[in-house]
Order: C-alpha cells, then structure tokens, then sequence
C-alpha cells in the first residue's frame, strides 16, 4: 500500500505486510500513527513508514476501525470486537 502526500501527490513510504485489500485507514489524534488493517490492526509510524504494532486475534477481515479520543485505544470490529491498547 502506498501513502502520498496529499497536496503534491509525492509518494511518502509503502506499508507492507497485509495479507489482502486494505481498504480504510485512520490516523492517530496527534497524526504520529497510522493504523491499517486486513484480518489484522496493522499501527504504523507516520514520518517513517515503519510498522510499529501488530495486533491479531480476529478471525475474519475487519470491517470498522476506530480510535479513541485521546488515541489510547483502538477498536476494531470483524466477526467480533475488540479493543486495544495502543500505547
């Protein structure tokens, strides 16, 4: 997966590592991590590119994902639901 900049399109770092499509992402509150996911949460440093996180547990793709105000936290829904800590 490729993350660019979106006011020059300029390509910022590829995310490997997902097994399928990902299809949503969603930041953290201060904008330091990114969180992808597949049948995985997948939680990434945004100025590097490099994967921080990997939480597993769900036994289908997840379909929602979202972070708490304060970041803390991240939920994430497939068949199931579950809530991570992301610190």
């Amino acid at each position: 997966m490729q993350i660019r900049d979106a006011v020059t399109g300029t390509l910022t770092f590829n995310l490997y590592g997902h097994t399928s499509a990902v299809w949503v992402l969603a930041w953290s509150p201060d904008g330091k991590r990114l969180a992808s996911w597949d049948a995985t949460v997948q939680v990434w440093d945004a100025t590097t590119g490099h994967r921080v996180f990997t939480y597993r547990g769900h036994s289908s793709i997840v379909g929602a994902l979202a972070r708490s105000p304060n970041g803390e936290r991240i939920a994430s829904v497939a068949d199931d639901v579950r809530v991570w800590q992301a610190s």
